[in-house]
């Protein structure tokens, strides 16, 4: 049986690297939600979740030993958070399947790689907004400035978007989901917060990555809401309109998979790790440890274990609606 998940995707493109300007090629899926005729992707759930702006980029392997955006593991993860509703994003690492660039030796590249998708999804997510009333454009738009009142200019010092309507008030907290398989997932656990990344793109200089990247999220999510709206007022007219709310978290719900075969991580070392993290007073930190499985979840039924494992996570942050979330 074919674990294969993700459909075609719904934007193909390319951020510049907040590390240098070298171009990531990156790869966007709506959920179901946003599908623009009622098709939805393969084996999605009958009644797919509404669009509440939430979104997951998941990180691949070593790109030198072949990983990729395409790696099964990243597809069977991403997969099944978007059939959860999430919005998803992949990417590749500089040098990953004939990218551009090579592969840095520490690490600090790829970071810079990883924070450009960070800042285009989350900008993409904030515009994409194709089911607004008709008319609502003018009210759903960008606020400058901060709350002690800063100088207007040509690129918003602050992003913080208005209702729709005067009286919407939003039912959910759109969650960020970030994650990773093998160096992905080291990756991401060597990100800066959110809020740390979110601040490179308040005030970028004209024509730096950091503008590019929001331009170009800007641009498509405009391009989208069109698009959407139209083919989907084509069809029905069920408007679920939605707006993120602002909300600060000191701790991300953090849930690390891995198989006690893992020939690079002696599991003993793994164990200790897990239980250090969880330990912490307060740890938002959970493990879970898969019998039978190594580094490439190549083994018996160990990849239909990861992908439920992967689904409860998803489907439990859905529940408690928290928020910057962490998947390794």
């Amino acid at each position: 049986m074919s674990l294969a998940m993700l459909p075609r995707p719904s934007l193909t493109l390319t951020v510049p690297s907040l590390h240098d300007g070298l171009p990531i090629d990156c790869r966007v899926y709506h959920p179901p939600a946003l599908a623009a005729s009622p098709d939805a992707p393969p084996n999605a759930p009958p009644n797919a979740p509404s669009w509440q702006k939430h979104a997951a980029i998941i990180a691949h392997p070593y790109a030198p030993l072949g990983g990729c955006y395409d790696d099964p593991i990243v597809d069977i993860v991403a997969g099944t958070l978007l059939r959860l509703g999430f919005l998803v994003g992949t990417f590749n690492f500089r040098g990953a399947q004939g990218s551009a660039g090579r592969t840095s030796w520490t690490a600090k590249a790829e970071r810079g790689d990883y924070m450009a998708v960070v800042g285009f999804v989350s900008h993409y997510v904030h515009f994409l907004d194709p089911f607004s009333p008709a008319g609502a454009g003018a009210d759903h738009a960008l606020e400058g400035g901060d709350a002690a009142g800063d100088a207007a200019g040509d690129v918003p010092s602050a992003i913080r978007i208005r209702p729709p309507t005067p009286d919407y008030v939003p039912a959910t907290t759109p969650i960020l989901l970030l994650g990773g398989y093998s160096y992905g997932a080291m990756i991401t656990s060597q990100l800066p917060s959110f809020e740390a990344i979110v601040a490179l793109f308040i005030s970028p200089e004209c024509g730096s990555p950091a503008a590019e990247v929001r331009l170009r999220a800007q641009h498509l999510a405009e391009m989208q809401n069109t698009v959407l709206a139209s083919a989907r007022n084509a069809a029905i007219d069920r408007p679920t309109p939605t707006t993120p709310r602002r909300h600060v978290g000191l701790r991300n719900t953090t849930l690390a998979i891995y198989g006690d075969r893992d020939g690079f991580v002696p599991v003993r070392k793994l164990r200790a790790w897990a239980s250090r993290l969880q330990a912490v007073p307060d740890s938002r930190f959970r493990a879970h440890e898969v019998s039978g499985a190594d580094h490439f979840w190549a083994s018996g039924n160990v990849a239909f274990t990861l992908r439920e494992a992967v689904r409860a996570f998803g489907a439990s942050l859905l529940d408690h609606n928290d928020i910057d979330d962490t998947l390794k």
